[in-house]
């Protein structure tokens, strides 16, 4: 898979957890921690290499449920909550 492709599906992914929140960046940094930089990188896909704890205070933030912070973190390859 080219780094184009993992990027755009990266970035597919991460704006459509985002869009279905419908809270501001601004907020979900507030909530998970993590800057409004870091959030912006991942919605364009520039990391593939996220760290789980960085991607489970997305998920809190995300308000997502279990399944779907699985989801999350199978997607990035980490490991499950369960």
């Amino acid at each position: 898979m080219s780094r184009v492709k993992q990027q755009a599906e990266i970035a597919d992914y991460i704006n459509t957890l985002l869009l279905k929140s419908r809270l501001p960046r601004n907020q979900l940094a507030a909530i998970s921690g993590l800057n409004n930089t870091y959030i912006m990188d991942l919605e364009k896909g520039k990391f593939s290499n996220v760290r789980r704890e960085k991607l489970i205070a997305l998920a809190v933030a995300l308000s997502l449920s279990l399944s779907e912070t699985d989801d999350l973190l199978d997607f990035f390859d980490r490991a499950p909550l369960d």
